[in-house]
């Protein structure tokens, strides 16, 4: 993944570098909403399992800005800073039956504010007057903070509340996942879909000063709408002089 985020680096450079003619810088702000999907499997810490709510639900809305530096005629540069919220809930509960009430789950709700930062290169793959189709793909990366407390409060049964608590540091402060979809862009207003494959997002666990792996994954699928309400044209400098 670093590789990657290298190469798309060298990418940008180097298409600024060599670009000749005009160029044209566009900002506006997007909205949308991401629909979730997450995947892991259960795990036992000695005594307790954890049982992740894996499968896909609704999701949630997100809203932000974007940036977009056109290269040359079908080819761009489009950048994304977005906010919205994630939850990632979890079942918890001792397996030993001689306690009394200990089988019974408890729910560890995981709440996050997301804030993830996209670079997407982009091809223009039909173009009229005011219709543009693009194609685009790259690299996303989230900085994740979590801002949640124990949903249900309960006395600890056997270690279950300790194992509850671990769980809110389970998730990743920064994650990286690839991003690619579609966009029409008519007039000033563009229409995006978006997939954020499946890729991970948790770390290990320190549960009664033991680390433990933990292996949960998350994607998303989004739409969005947004607004271009600035752009700036730029001669290059060998315009520039053969005016002169």
């Amino acid at each position: 993944m670093t590789k990657l985020i290298t190469l798309l680096t060298l990418i940008l450079l180097i298409s600024v570098g060599i670009n000749n003619g005009y160029s044209q810088n566009s900002f506006g702000l997007e909205f949308g909403h991401n629909w979730t999907a997450i995947s892991g499997r259960s795990y036992d810490f000695d005594s307790i399992s954890v049982v992740p709510d894996i499968g896909a639900d609704a999701g949630e809305g997100f809203g932000g800005i974007f940036y977009e530096y056109e290269v040359s005629k079908g080819f761009s540069l489009h950048n994304k800073l977005n906010y919205g919220q994630r939850f990632v809930s979890y079942d918890v509960y001792n397996k030993d039956k001689v306690c009394q009430f200990c089988p019974v789950p408890k729910n560890e709700l995981v709440a996050i504010a997301s804030f993830a930062f996209e670079i997407l290169p982009q091809f223009t793959i039909i173009e009229s007057s005011n219709l543009k189709l693009n194609l685009f793909a790259g690299v996303n990366t989230t900085f994740n903070l979590i801002h949640t407390d124990l949903i249900t409060k309960i006395p600890d049964q056997k270690g279950v509340t300790s194992v509850m608590n671990s769980l809110q540091n389970v998730v990743n402060p920064v994650t990286l996942s690839f991003a690619y979809g579609a966009s029409i862009e008519i007039w000033r207003v563009i229409l995006w879909s978006k997939v954020n494959p499946i890729s991970p997002f948790a770390k290990s666990v320190k549960i009664n000063d033991k680390e433990y792996d933990f292996d949960n994954s998350w994607g998303f699928v989004s739409f969005s709408i947004g607004y271009k309400f600035y752009s700036l044209k730029r001669k290059s400098k060998r315009q520039e002089t053969g005016s002169l």
